[in-house]
């Protein structure tokens, strides 16, 4: 699978978007011109490609003229609203529990993300790096990952710590001045492989907010997409009425061409139609179980262009028709 096909959460980016609502900013204009209006964005838990999301970073530094994404939404961002994964992380029992349990699962959150834990006697690194080829938006979306580690700390350790050293891919540095006390006390390092951040291996045993024991009971398997099959569902599923139901349109989102994305599919032993055909067939059971959503509204959703399309298909998939099989449910 092309590297450069990565999925991120909603929940990443929501404090971005909310803090540009809250002054003033029309953000649906820039959801539009990244294509990003495409999908259902208030839910944390769904999944967006990361192409998109650089083309919306790179949108807001250019109409907003903002550089420093650090400085504008660094007091936004909070752990522990982003998704399953920032709250398990915020209630780990301790720092240590918190970083190991980050590392493991990263990629619940950004498929294309990564996280190494070190310790090297006294000294304690965490960096964190992604594995697709660099590209216009993404420094921006480094920043704000920065900020989600950095905030992990802070809810340890307090708004006085300071971190010994912090190591940046860019050649820029942000502002740190409104949320360290004293950034000269801060070694800077600029052009790093990894952006990370170093501390006394002493405070890795520094409580966080709870007491969850960190176990894969947590996570469900099927929630962490990593096969291109359920990169599509995961899309599909995110997506307003299915509106990325259309291998093309998909394949420009996955950043692959329609040939490979075919190609690709097909050495799995499948295709865009029987990725999408399987989806809609699973979605379509778990819509009926709500008896307040009709028929009509049900095939919308799945992305038919009418309710007897739907009523085909479903009776292709069971048999029997959507109401019958609600009547016997």
């Amino acid at each position: 699978m092309n590297t450069d096909a990565h999925l991120i959460q909603c929940g990443f980016f929501q404090p971005v978007l909310e803090t540009l609502r809250q002054s003033g900013v029309n953000t649906e204009k820039l959801l539009l011109k990244s294509s990003l209006s495409r999908f259902d964005l208030d839910s944390s838990e769904n999944y967006v490609p990361i192409n998109l999301l650089y083309a919306l970073m790179l949108e807001i530094s250019k109409s907003q003229g903002i550089d420093d994404f650090y400085d504008c939404f660094a007091a936004e961002i909070d752990v522990q609203n982003l998704s399953d994964f920032g709250e398990i992380t915020a209630f780990a029992p301790d720092l240590l529990s918190a970083a190991r349990f980050a590392e493991k699962n990263i990629t619940m959150l950004m498929t294309h993300g990564r996280m190494r834990l070190e310790i090297d006697g006294p000294i304690c690194k965490v960096s964190q790096w992604y594995i697709d080829a660099p590209k216009p938006g993404r420094d921006f979306v480094d920043y704000v990952d920065l900020c989600y580690l950095l905030n992990a700390f802070r809810i340890a350790m307090g708004a006085d710590w300071t971190p010994l050293e912090i190591h940046l891919q860019s050649q820029i540095a942000p502002d740190f001045d409104n949320l360290f006390p004293d950034v000269r006390n801060i070694r800077i390092l600029l052009g790093q492989p990894v952006t990370a951040v170093v501390v006394p291996t002493a405070i890795m045993r520094t409580p966080m907010m709870g007491d969850v024991s960190l176990d894969s009971n947590h996570l469900a398997t099927d929630s962490i997409p990593g096969t291109l099959p359920q990169f599509i569902e995961k899309l599909l599923a995110s997506s307003k009425n299915a509106q990325v139901a259309n291998m093309g349109l998909m394949a420009d989102m996955l950043d692959i061409s329609p040939r490979t994305l075919r190609r690709k599919l097909s050495e799995l032993d499948t295709t865009f139609f029987e990725v999408v055909d399987s989806w809609r067939f699973k979605s379509s059971l778990e819509l009926l179980e709500d008896e307040q959503a009709g028929v009509n509204e049900i095939a919308e959703r799945l992305g038919y262009a009418n309710t007897p399309n739907f009523e085909r298909a479903f009776k292709r998939w069971t048999g029997t028709s959507p109401g019958n099989y609600r009547d016997l449910m």
